[in-house]
């Protein structure tokens, strides 16, 4: 029972009490900081981001990273490297900055 919850891990997984995208019957939970150390969570959500990443529309650059952690230096919810290589921003002096950041 790694979170502390009262229900043994398999089954906080089973019933989706708690959620397991990698499906190895540990909790997401528990393999984040602060309850554990095996995967990296950038943004806090308590799903490692390996498993966020997995889904293509939230590694747009492709660099492992969740897109919700990438800079996003005008606010508009789009990664820098995705607003560039999407044709939202440009990067004249290509530095991976959008020339509006700067």
């Amino acid at each position: 029972d790694c979170n502390g919850n009262g229900i043994g891990d398999p089954i906080d997984v089973a019933q989706a009490t708690s959620l397991d995208c990698n499906g190895d019957s540990i909790p997401d939970e528990c393999q984040v900081p602060p309850l554990g150390n095996t995967f990296v969570d950038c943004n806090s959500n308590l799903v490692p981001d390996s498993c966020e990443v997995a889904d293509p529309f939230n590694d747009c650059d492709g660099n492992q990273i969740p897109d919700d952690c990438d800079p996003d230096c005008n606010g508009n919810s789009v990664a820098d490297a995705c607003d560039i290589s999407g044709g939202g921003s440009l990067d004249t002096n290509g530095d991976t900055i959008p020339d509006e950041c700067q």
